[in-house]
């Protein structure tokens, strides 16, 4: 089909070519045999997707009941500047990624390819831009300072590999003595989201200046308090990556058995 396809601004086919256009028409008792199997697939995927969106509120709604501000105790409550340091990246470039070297976080993979947190990078930098470049630690705090929208500034990875790391510009390299977890899920949440929203900048490119986030307050309980916290919210991610990674499964043998049913060679 893709040697019918006119290609220009808009991919499109012709009426004249869709009608040249040659599929195998089986018996309807092998047609409705072929479906009924791929309606199984189909209905197995669109229950997966109700499952993870169930889920996914379901967490939101403790996350953030666990994580607000609201009815906590005021000795619990801190601004982010009481408690860490904040340092900007530098000196870590895509141009500088290589195959094998020292580990680094890109600010844009924060928005694309990393979670609440992580053991493992994956891109890498030579010995040399690495010396050049800040380091995050083991337990640090890896948070966006630039954006396209609102919505997505601070997005925050914990870090918690062994080895330290480059961190490029447009990110922060928080360093603190709490739960590492416990703040990247906090700046998920509603609260946060509502308090960044007043000291964000900018139009086309969103921003924030650490003085700003360091204003920003968080519930920040015990470590112990903390760590019990993780465990709740870590049961529910790994609860919807267990679901996603049966999807990702469903999908891969739907679109196999799709292909070897409807290929009549």
């Amino acid at each position: 089909m893709d040697t019918l396809v006119m290609r220009g601004g808009i991919p499109a086919l012709n009426k004249a070519d869709v009608d040249k256009i040659v599929i195998p028409i089986p018996s309807l008792p092998e047609q409705t045999r072929i479906v009924g199997i791929l309606d199984t697939f189909t209905s197995s995927i669109e229950n997966l997707k109700q499952q993870i969106a169930e889920r996914r509120k379901q967490y939101e709604y403790y996350r953030d009941q666990l994580l607000d501000l609201e009815g906590k105790e005021v000795k619990d409550i801190k601004c982010w500047g009481e408690f860490c340091e904040m340092t900007k990246g530098n000196g870590v470039q895509k141009t500088d990624f290589v195959e094998e070297g020292v580990g680094c976080i890109h600010y844009g993979q924060i928005y694309t390819h990393y979670g609440s947190f992580t053991y493992t990078t994956n891109k890498f930098v030579s010995q040399e831009v690495f010396e050049n470049a800040r380091k995050a630690s083991k337990g640090d705090i890896i948070m966006t300072d630039t954006s396209e929208n609102v919505e997505d500034i601070c997005k925050s990875v914990a870090y918690l590999g062994e080895d330290d790391i480059a961190v490029s510009n447009h990110a922060l390299i928080i360093k603190h003595k709490q739960n590492p977890k416990f703040l990247s899920y906090s700046t998920q949440t509603n609260c946060f989201f509502n308090q960044k929203r007043k000291v964000a900048f900018g139009v086309k490119v969103t921003g924030i200046k650490p003085e700003h986030l360091a204003q920003i307050k968080i519930y920040l309980p015990s470590l112990s308090e903390q760590s019990r916290i993780v465990s709740i919210l870590d049961t529910f991610e790994a609860s919807i990556a267990n679901l996603e990674a049966q999807l990702k499964e469903s999908e891969k043998q739907y679109e196999y058995y799709r292909n070897k049913l409807l290929t009549f060679e």
